[in-house]
């Protein structure tokens, strides 16, 4: 819902910083998938990762729902760094990231929560389930 709400009210300004926050976040992702070992590479792209989706939810309008995503997001990446030591998650986000920019640009609420959806549920094993169900806030 902060992805939708932040496209009814960002405006041109928020579309801006969301592409920037993708831009960063693609670049670092490009990266990591081209190098073997890309560990000195994953905090940079973990807060670029964070920055990217907290730029999405940024223009909603919506105190607590950007902290609720914010406590969400924490313990789902908590989960999901326990779950994948090798890193492969990042590699794997680099075409979902572009599409979740691509329906918040165009302004499309559904796919955009579609694309959400999908990028969080990749990642839905055991116990993230629970968590990520929570991280509707996004």
């Amino acid at each position: 819902e902060g992805a939708v709400l932040s496209i009814r009210q960002g405006g041109v300004g928020w579309e801006a910083s969301l592409t920037a926050a993708h831009h960063k976040l693609s670049h670092l992702e490009k990266r990591i998938h081209a190098r073997e070992d890309p560990t000195e590479l994953v905090d940079l792209w973990f807060n670029s990762e964070k920055e990217f989706h907290q730029t999405l939810i940024s223009a909603c309008g919506s105190t607590t729902l950007k902290h609720m995503h914010s406590l969400i997001y924490a313990q789902f990446r908590q989960q999901l760094m326990k779950a994948d030591r090798r890193f492969d998650f990042i590699s794997n986000n680099i075409q979902q990231h572009s599409d979740i920019l691509e329906a918040a640009l165009a302004a499309d609420e559904a796919l955009t929560r579609k694309r959400v959806h999908d990028h969080l549920a990749r990642h839905l094993t055991g116990q993230t389930a629970t968590l990520a169900s929570e991280s509707d806030a996004e």
